[in-house]
């Protein structure tokens, strides 16, 4: 999730969008209290660098699919809120 912005191409470094959770992992706290870190800091000891290699193995694999999922994802959302309505 945290890397959604940079595959999107918004921003470089998942840190450099705002309203991302990213900020709450890299300080250990959520100022809003809206997520708990914590359960995800005890298995990953530096959350910078976790991104970083996942930036960069995978970064280019979803940026591939990204055009494709997100078109399937929004016809079967679409659907489901006409199911909905």
């Amino acid at each position: 999730m945290e890397l959604n912005p940079v595959v999107a191409g918004m921003v470089k470094n998942p840190w450099d969008y705002k309203y991302s959770s990213v900020h709450a992992h890299l300080s250990g706290k959520d100022e809003l209290g809206i997520i708990n870190p914590n359960p995800l800091l005890d298995l990953v000891d530096d959350w910078r660098l976790y991104l970083k290699l996942s930036k960069s193995d995978k970064i280019d694999e979803l940026q591939k699919t990204h055009t494709h999922r997100k078109a399937a994802w929004r016809r079967g959302f679409c659907a489901n809120c006409r199911d909905v309505a």
